[in-house]
């Protein structure tokens, strides 16, 4: 069965489409200019700002010109990670998609339903020409996963609607209404290094097997950083003498790391011995989590040296390896306002050491912008007592949540009418764009929604097909029922 078997056709149709153009962030232009074709074929004012979104509208049907206009929004840009043997080039290659029981997932990538789905959905309802809505506008913003740019160039005044429904929610049955705000570290140190004598021989450690994830969502499930496991194991193998010579973990900020190597240099007559000692400590940290990672792996093989080798100083080795293995990490406080909802988190998620050069990339997300700012401040003195420089860029607010408002009230009158139930009202531990649009504009409403979507962020990701047809039936529903 292929994907323009499913219903709704519209929706998958358009998802289809979507996969069959690279999109990571920072490289919307291909899907920018075939989402613009798409609205000159159907006849639809299309409007690309100075920031490169793509604002689509549609007038009202016969009858429904006096209801208050909405927007439908989401974002162009997907997340680009893939299994550690997948040769897929997310700037050329299209999505291989894959289709297992109720779920559509890919081929050893991201599948790029966040947000490829909410996309989707906004153009199949532009597709519709029997649906009864008000005034539609449709919002597709860039860059949504690395940085926030388009919804940080969004201009005031150029949305026209009252309501705003956000379509990056992953939890069919339950609607968002508030999110955390968000700051990226940034980490940079020149570490001193020694040319290492002969006798040095390389010993490459790969992990892998981890589940990853959005370090968001998923951030209180467990999971496992490769980085962190890298750390803690090279601290408990410094009863035998080695050199770090380079480490490359993790892929982005806002995914938890699945993957981490390290080169080491071992001298020769201590290899067969250190080898042993990397089994055995590994096999100790992995029957911490045989249950929730039952898929952690970890490689040690010598590997062909360079005639200069050169290490990490003992110092700036011993140094290094305490701060990463100190630095906050994780879940680092629980919602005293919203029961079992992540207040303030970190995620380390890249860190790159490569001849003496290092740079660490950290996201620190809060629902309090004063708790946000404190961590990043933590993070950044635990690094500066390796004397590292630390920036702080891309700051975004949260959203704060009005569950009271009349879009939430209409919402939830649909929701009890399909399902017989009103949907779970929730706030998400993760940065939707609409606690930055409620700073341009501060009196239109919003709630966020979507199918089930599972390990976003990462190579497992998938989207549950009888939730697409649910979270489509809602869709229409509610645009047809809003009237005030």
């Amino acid at each position: 069965m292929s994907l323009s078997q499913l219903v709704p056709e519209s929706f998958w149709r358009h998802f289809e489409g979507l996969c069959q153009i690279p999109r990571p962030s920072g490289h919307e232009a291909r899907v920018s200019e075939w989402i613009q074709g798409y609205a000159d074929r159907k006849g639809l004012q299309c409007i690309k700002d100075e920031a490169g979104n793509l604002i689509i509208r549609k007038p009202a049907r016969k009858g429904k010109e006096h209801i208050p206009g909405i927007v439908l929004q989401g974002h162009l840009d997907i997340v680009p990670q893939k299994e550690p043997d997948s040769l897929h080039d997310f700037k050329m290659d299209p999505i291989e998609t894959l289709i297992e029981g109720d779920w559509v997932t890919a081929n050893g990538t991201t599948l790029g339903a966040d947000n490829g789905a909410g996309v989707a959905a906004a153009l199949a309802i532009l597709d519709d020409p029997y649906l009864q809505h008000g005034p539609l506008e449709v919002l597709l913003t860039v860059n949504e996963e690395d940085g926030m740019d388009g919804a940080f160039g969004l201009k005031p005044n150029l949305l026209q609607g009252k309501y705003l429904l956000n379509l990056d929610s992953e939890d069919e049955g339950e609607v968002y209404v508030g999110c955390a705000g968000g700051v990226d570290v940034t980490v940079t140190s020149s570490l001193e290094q020694q040319p290492l004598a002969p006798e040095f021989i390389p010993v490459k450690l790969s992990v892998s097997g981890l589940k990853g994830g959005h370090s968001g969502i998923n951030i209180n499930s467990g999971r496992i950083s490769a980085i962190k496991l890298m750390v803690r194991l090279l601290r408990k193998l410094q009863s035998i003498d080695f050199r770090l010579v380079s480490m490359d973990g993790g892929g982005l900020r806002n995914a938890i790391p699945s993957t981490a190597d390290v080169v080491v240099a071992v001298t020769a007559s201590k290899v067969a011995e250190f080898q042993q000692l990397v089994q055995s400590v590994f096999a100790s940290i992995a029957s911490e989590s045989s249950i929730s990672e039952p898929n952690m792996q970890l490689q040690a093989e010598m590997i062909d040296r360079d005639i200069e080798l050169f290490g990490l100083h003992m110092v700036e080795q011993r140094k290094f390896l305490q701060v990463m293995h100190a630095v906050q990490n994780g879940v680092q406080q629980m919602s005293d306002e919203v029961a079992g909802v992540v207040e303030t988190s970190s995620n380390i998620g890249i860190v790159k050491l490569k001849k003496g050069e290092l740079q660490v990339f950290s996201l620190v997300r809060s629902l309090k912008d004063s708790a946000r700012q404190n961590l990043a401040e933590s993070i950044a003195d635990c690094f500066r007592l390796m004397n590292a420089d630390v920036a702080f860029e891309g700051a975004y607010p949260g959203w704060q949540p009005r569950v009271s408002s009349g879009l939430l009230t209409q919402f939830q009158a649909v929701h009890q009418r399909l399902f017989n139930q009103p949907a779970k009202v929730k706030v998400i531990h993760a940065g939707l764009e609409c606690g930055i649009f409620s700073a341009a504009y501060p009196a239109m409403e919003m709630i966020s929604i979507g199918p089930t979507i599972k390990y976003p962020h990462s190579p497992a990701e998938k989207m549950s097909i009888s939730s697409v047809q649910q979270f489509w039936t809602l869709l229409s529903a509610t645009l047809e029922s809003i009237d005030r």
